[in-house]
């Protein structure tokens, strides 16, 4: 609804203008009605209209001075200037200072309707040229921002052509999803908190440019650092009351021109990053030393020999005193991720000396990575790395309670004599435990039984022999233990899905490719 102001120091115009016009017919709405142009000025300042209805005489400040005011000031206004008198010194004056009509009072209200629906063309105009030029600064930005546009002169010459000038301009790197939550929500909730920015500040005064479904940037022009924090806090507490979601900013600090926006967005990720170890919805930049990367070689020996002999006490002491050396040194939290990845691998190397591996600890690796990936905050980021150091201490504990090496062992036998006729009955022997034990045991750590990892291996094993394509397929069968070929060709197609002599042909046939390629 376009709103109006009327100036007129006869009260009896004031009120006629007030109610004789229908102005929710207009789509308008009349916010104040005063009696000369210093009170005009006052309301203005106080809540700015689109259109002022202003008598030219009046006392204090006149019509005329209000009109040449209002240019100099707020030149988006429309004015309509009103007089007693048809005086074409007046009408020169008016159109110098911008006044979008002249009316005498003599008139109908037609007049004045009509003026007013002037003015409101020539606002929509306006707004459709200001959004237009706003796009068109806002891409400007973008691209200054991803750095497709860097050169100083391309810069500025392009700044200049959509009337993007400030004497100082501020960044902030803004996630409204931290918490990841889905992606449509994300999304959802970057839109609310763009709406909640506009309504804070003037739009020539901000600039919203999106990255992904949940991080926003802000570009501050002549915003003072304090208003900018102010506005920061305002809108951390003003998202929590309407999503219940924190949100949070990573400011820069000033720069004096457009050319130094990509600092200020390094710095303003830099800031960002803080949460990781401080949990803060705001940070500002410092400027500080980087960080060197250590190796925690020590640590990580310590780790493996702790690990091996299932001490968890001492394994969660290590990673205590290797995460609080991360808080205090500040680590990047990329390093911390990549420090936690080679804890995953110590872990499941561990394992794998044991003859186990991380599925007998119901963890699945590529959850885990997605995990600490998705994970902002450096605390999450230890308690998973604790959690699987527990587990992999316990499982080892248990293990070696049990009897020693008893699965490594296992699966030595297993790997130096699967192409040998073996039982289950010749492995117990060979491992020194019954067989009934042996199996439920060997079942429980892998979820595979005994006789199935044997075959495995010898189909495994019988498919490398047929790529050599040194053997026929009966002499292959022999090798890897079986007497009967029909029954290995049977057991080959179980466990491949094909059977042998197909295996062998699609081998034949990659070959002669790869020759008739050459």
């Amino acid at each position: 609804m376009t709103k109006v102001l009327i100036v007129d120091d006869e009260m009896l115009m004031r009120k006629g203008l007030c109610t004789l016009i229908d102005w929710e017919k207009l789509d308008c709405q009349v916010i104040g009605a005063v009696e000369n142009g210093l009170l005009a000025q006052q309301s203005v300042l106080a809540q700015p209209p689109d259109i002022i209805i202003s008598d030219i005489k009046m006392p204090v400040v006149d019509g005329l001075a209000l009109a040449k005011w209002v240019n100099e000031t707020h030149p988006h206004i429309r004015m309509i200037l009103l007089t007693a008198f048809a005086d074409f010194t007046y009408a020169k004056q008016a159109i110098q200072y911008g006044v979008t009509d002249y009316v005498t009072k003599t008139g109908d209200m037609g007049e004045i309707i009509t003026a007013v629906s002037r003015c409101k063309e020539q606002l929509q105009r306006q707004s459709a040229l200001r959004d237009d030029r706003r796009k068109q600064a806002g891409a400007v930005l973008k691209s200054i921002l991803d750095g497709s546009l860097h050169t100083e002169q391309e810069i500025n010459r392009q700044a200049a052509l959509v009337g993007l000038s400030a004497a100082a301009y501020q960044l902030a790197v803004v996630d409204t999803g931290a918490a990841r939550p889905q992606k449509q929500q994300a999304h959802s909730m970057r839109k609310q908190a763009e709406t909640m920015f506009s309504s804070f500040l003037p739009r020539e005064k901000l600039y919203l440019i999106s990255n992904g479904p949940s991080e926003l940037y802000l570009v501050f022009l002549d915003i003072p650092e304090q208003q900018v924090h102010k506005f920061c806090m305002d809108s951390i507490a003003m998202f929590q009351k309407l999503t219940a979601h924190a949100i949070y900013f990573g400011v820069s600090s000033s720069v004096r021109s457009l050319c130094g926006l990509p600092a200020a967005l390094m710095q303003a990720r830099q800031a960002l990053s803080e949460r990781f170890y401080d949990k803060r919805e705001l940070h500002t930049f410092h400027p500080s030393e980087p960080a060197k990367t250590p190796t925690y070689a020590a640590q990580f020996a310590a780790l493996s020999r702790s690990m091996k002999s299932g001490d968890q006490d001492a394994c969660c002491a290590i990673l205590s005193d290797l995460a609080a050396s991360q808080r205090q040194t500040h680590q990047p939290q990329a390093q911390v991720k990549e420090t936690a990845r080679m804890i995953l691998h110590l872990c499941r190397s561990t394992l794998e000396s044991y003859g186990l591996d991380l599925d007998a600890l119901d963890i699945d690796e590529t959850e885990w990575k997605r995990d600490l990936e998705c994970t902002q905050f450096h605390q999450i980021c230890t308690q998973m790395q604790q959690t699987l150091i527990c587990a992999v201490c316990q499982c080892i504990a248990q293990m070696l309670t049990e009897g020693g090496n008893l699965l490594a062992d296992v699966q030595a036998y297993i790997d130096g004599h699967f192409c040998e006729p073996i039982t289950l009955k010749d492995l117990a022997a060979a491992v020194h435990v019954s067989a009934g034990y042996l199996s439920r045991y060997f079942r429980q750590k892998t979820g595979k039984t005994i006789m199935d990892t044997i075959t495995r291996k010898k189909i495994a094993f019988a498919k490398q022999l047929i790529e050599e394509g040194n053997l026929k397929i009966f002499e292959i069968a022999q090798r890897v233990g079986f007497e009967d070929t029909t029954y290995f060709s049977h057991v080959f197609k179980k466990y491949a899905g094909v059977s042998a002599k197909t295996y062998q042909e699609q081998i034949q046939r990659r070959r002669s490719n790869c020759v008739s390629d050459k």
